[in-house]
């Protein structure tokens, strides 16, 4: 027989069992003054109970609740270990946090922001896409401010702490072309993010930086999954003259394009060289070890939480808005890289390496 569910202790019961009124249990409960025996006589009643305040009611009802809003396309690698960091920075300086996955869905992405809204956290940490441009400022309109974390929105003005895209692929891009490559295939994100923008643009700058031209037929946007990776490195190795190195601007669609190097017998880094942003636990496991541009999470975190405790330390709440902070991505170089098979250099400028 299934036991019905016990309702929770109200202070209406706190009172009754007290002998006192509702008043004196609120006085209480609120730290103002109390006459002393009713101070014994409610905290005896309190612990006889089981009373527990709600807490989320009682934060509402102040200017602040003490929860920070943070919102993800999902729990991948990258995304679990920054919302685990994140949480212990917010941990560390009294805040709690409440995730959300979206999974890249519009309706998802607009029902969180109205979860939140509705139950007034104090920041939201979450990262920006065009598609949501006109939701986060209708929420940045409504009191809560807005702290970016990978695509800033520069029409919004958002205050983001985000990795130096264009720097970090501009670096795994040099050292492919100073490993003597000349074709250079990118697995893209999406060019309809920021992120996928500016990992597309340091590819560019670094082939225009050694005389190269960034071609056309060797951009493939791999959309940040596995089975767009593999598509694009299908697309690419068809080519009448196919790239002779690749660099994924993800780890997902790096994973997908190395699965398809296999199935069609080439070797990494014998036959094609491979760069990867993003720095996951499969490529420092491998064979062969997958050469990374790895992201600061650690820093992220702490930034992050850094930026939250300046917003929530403020008297009157803030918009979330002023300038994004820019954190540097470290080359980690391994084994996957080497000269192509038959090395080509001529049309690189010699001062590439220096």
């Amino acid at each position: 027989m299934k036991t019905p569910r016990q309702r929770p202790v109200t202070i209406m019961d706190v009172a009754e069992a007290a002998g006192v009124s509702i008043g004196t249990v609120s006085r209480f409960l609120n730290d103002l003054p109390v006459k002393p025996r009713n101070h014994a006589a409610v905290a005896a009643a309190i612990a006889k109970l089981g009373y527990r305040r709600n807490a989320l009611a009682t934060a509402m009802k102040a200017a602040r609740t003490g929860l920070i809003g943070v919102l993800v396309p999902n729990l991948d690698e990258f995304h679990s270990t920054l919302v685990t960091r994140l949480t212990a920075e917010l941990r560390g300086i009294g805040l709690m946090s409440v995730s959300h996955c979206h999974d890249n869905s519009d309706e998802t992405v607009a029902a969180a922001l109205d979860f939140f809204r509705n139950y007034r956290v104090d920041t939201l940490v979450m990262g920006g896409a065009e598609a949501h441009v006109a939701a986060i400022r209708a929420l940045i309109d409504s009191g809560t401010p807005v702290i970016t974390y990978d695509n800033p929105q520069h029409s919004l003005a958002l205050n983001g702490v985000v990795v130096d895209n264009v720097a970090g692929a501009h670096a795994a891009t040099r050292h492919l072309i100073e490993a003597g490559h000349r074709r250079i295939g990118i697995l893209a994100g999406s060019s309809v993010n920021q992120t996928g923008r500016d990992r597309l643009e340091g590819w560019r700058q670094a082939l225009q930086a050694a005389g190269l031209d960034p071609v056309p037929e060797l951009i493939e946007e791999a959309h940040w999954t596995r089975a767009g990776g593999a598509r694009a490195i299908g697309r690419l190795l068809d080519l009448g003259s196919p790239p002779t190195a690749i660099f994924g601007a993800n780890y997902r669609s790096t994973i997908g394009a190395i699965s398809v190097l296999r199935e069609r017998g080439l070797r990494v880094p014998q036959d094609i060289s491979v760069v990867s942003f993003d720095d996951a636990e499969i490529f420092r496991l491998g064979s062969p070890a997958i050469t990374a541009v790895a992201q600061p999470i650690d820093l992220m975190a702490r930034a992050l939480a850094a930026r939250v405790a300046d917003i929530c330390g403020k008297d009157a709440p803030g918009t979330g808005t002023g300038p994004n902070e820019f954190l540097p991505c470290t080359l980690i170089e391994r084994a996957s890289v080497a000269p192509p098979p038959k090395a080509q250099t001529k049309g690189v400028r010699p001062d590439v390496g220096s």
